[in-house]
């Protein structure tokens, strides 16, 4: 379910609702359509050393027909097997209200096709990360090149996030590797 500000994501967080497929965490389904067209926070968990667990959040939105997703902002807490409060310090954040950057197909197999012909004539940095944070990539673009083919350097199928960064926009968008 969407989460609220000011909730305490920690060992005592409701993760999935288990059944069949206890480590499936679906944001959006043909089923389950809680989450569209809305922004809010998701919570997550993460092992980073043998028996310690990390929490954190994801601030997100989602489109109205649930096709797609956008990370707004994030944080975790770097203390082990402690919590964080689902807060974001609104001064420094600014939205954009309408993604300029489109990532199609979503899930893929092989290759991606990222547009940024929406972002005129810009520098362009495309940073992509596991999800541990990892720099898997980084590419610069001196002059935007459109719409480019995206996903060679990526080798294992799974999930990872991607920031563009320019003049006029810095977005992060989730893609997956099938």
């Amino acid at each position: 379910m969407p989460i609220a500000e000011n909730t305490l994501i920690s060992a005592q967080s409701s993760w999935v609702n288990g059944g069949a497929y206890p480590d499936l965490h679906v944001i959006r389904d043909a089923s389950y359509t809680a989450w569209d067209g809305k922004t809010a926070y998701i919570g997550f968990q993460l092992e980073i050393y043998s028996g310690k667990t990390n929490y954190g959040w994801f601030y997100a939105t989602v489109a109205n027909d649930g096709s797609s997703y956008t990370i707004l902002d994030y944080a975790y807490n770097t203390t082990p097997n402690q919590g964080l409060i689902t807060k974001r310090n609104t001064a420094k954040v600014k939205e954009v209200s309408k993604n300029l950057i489109t990532v199609y197909p979503n899930p893929f197999t092989e290759t991606t096709n990222i547009d940024l012909t929406k972002l005129g004539n810009e520098k362009i940095e495309v940073s992509t990360y596991d999800m541990l944070g990892r720099l898997i990539s980084y590419k610069e673009y001196i002059v935007n090149p459109g719409v480019v083919s995206f996903g060679e350097e990526i080798t294992n199928k799974g999930n990872y996030f991607v920031k563009f960064k320019s003049n006029i926009t810095s977005e992060i968008h989730a893609i997956v590797k099938k």
